[in-house]
Order: structure tokens, then C-alpha cells, then sequence
């Protein structure tokens, strides 16, 4: 999957077929066609394998900190590190929300974003709970930080003076600051 997904990184979806997919991983079209019946399935493949690497390596993290803004911080700061650690994967799953729209997601994809979301929305209302952030819708406040970080490698590059981490960690501090209890 780890050719997949740089082949739908590099080139997106509409350009990669499974020819290029099975050429690059030295196997027959054929060969790829017994695994996935079809592109869309693998791409989907590829996003629900990289959304529960998300949710795994999130939620350990989330675990491991003490309270609500250092969970919050330690669900920032995780998402970002796997920007900066498998860009590719990154914007290869990031892309399929445009390239198959909302309604047309398989409900696994679904379920691994959901996952998420939920995850980060339990975090805002437990530092809403307990004062650290003034009363804020947790789903939009949720959004508006997953969506930050989802952007970041469209812009962002690798090659800068910043990490993924590192812009993650400021947006977490312009964030955090206009939305503190006072």
C-alpha cells in the first residue's frame, strides 16, 4: 500500500492508475486486481489504514498526558509529528474528501474520521468542564483545529525553516489563547 499511497500523493487519484501502482511495485495488473477490485477500493484501502495509524498513535498520546489542554496539546502535536513523518500518506487520505465528496465515503472512512473528531470534541468539552477553556462550541472549536491541521501540507514544506510540527504548535497557541477562560 505504501506505493499507492505515494502514487496517489504525487499524481492524485484521477492520474494514477493501477497500472502505475502495479508497475512500481514490480507486480502484474492482475496481481493487484486479486486485492482491490477496482481503484477507488484501493484508495479507500489506503485511507482506512492511515486513519486508524492516526487514531492509534492520537490516542496513545492523548493517554499518556495529564489534563484537558495537555491532552489537547498532545492530540495537536501527534497529528502533527505523522504530517511531518508520512506527508504522503497524509495528503494521499486528505484528498479523498475531495475526490469522492462526503456522501460517497466508504462508512469506514467515515468511522475513522468520525473516530477522530469525537475524540478531539471529548478533549474540548473536558477543558471546557474544567474552566481551562470559556464555554465554545466543542464540534466547531473540534473542526476549526482538525481542519488547520489537515491544510498544513498544502501549503507547508518540508524543506522550510518550520516542521508541520512546529506550525502545529503555533496555531495550537493562537488557538488555545482566543479561546482561555480569562
Amino acid at each position: 500500500m505504501g506505493i499507492a499511497t505515494r502514487l496517489f500523493a504525487a499524481k492524485g487519484f484521477d492520474k494514477t492508475s493501477l497500472q502505475d501502482i502495479a508497475d512500481e511495485a514490480g507486480l502484474t495488473k492482475a496481481a493487484v486486481y486479486y486485492h482491490f477490485p477496482d481503484k477507488a477500493r484501493l484508495y479507500e484501502a489506503v485511507v482506512v489504514s492511515r486513519l486508524a495509524e492516526n487514531y492509534a498513535q492520537v490516542l496513545a498520546a492523548v493517554d499518556l498526558a495529564g489534563g484537558p489542554l495537555d491532552r489537547l496539546e498532545a492530540f495537536v502535536r501527534t497529528t502533527a509529528r505523522r504530517i511531518d513523518e508520512d506527508r504522503a500518506g497524509w495528503v494521499a487520505s486528505s484528498s479523498i474528501y475531495r475526490v469522492l465528496g462526503p456522501q460517497d465515503l466508504a462508512p469506514a472512512i467515515r468511522t475513522g474520521r468520525d473516530r477522530l473528531e469525537r475524540l478531539l470534541r471529548e478533549i474540548v468539552v473536558e477543558a471546557i468542564e474544567a474552566g481551562d477553556l470559556r464555554e465554545v462550541d466543542p464540534a466547531m472549536l473540534g473542526r476549526l483545529i482538525y481542519s488547520a491541521l489537515n491544510h498544513i501540507p498544502r501549503w507547508h514544506s518540508p524543506s522550510g525553516r518550520l516542521s508541520a510540527e512546529m506550525v502545529a504548535m503555533q496555531y495550537y497557541d493562537m488557538v488555545i489563547e482566543g479561546v482561555r477562560r480569562r
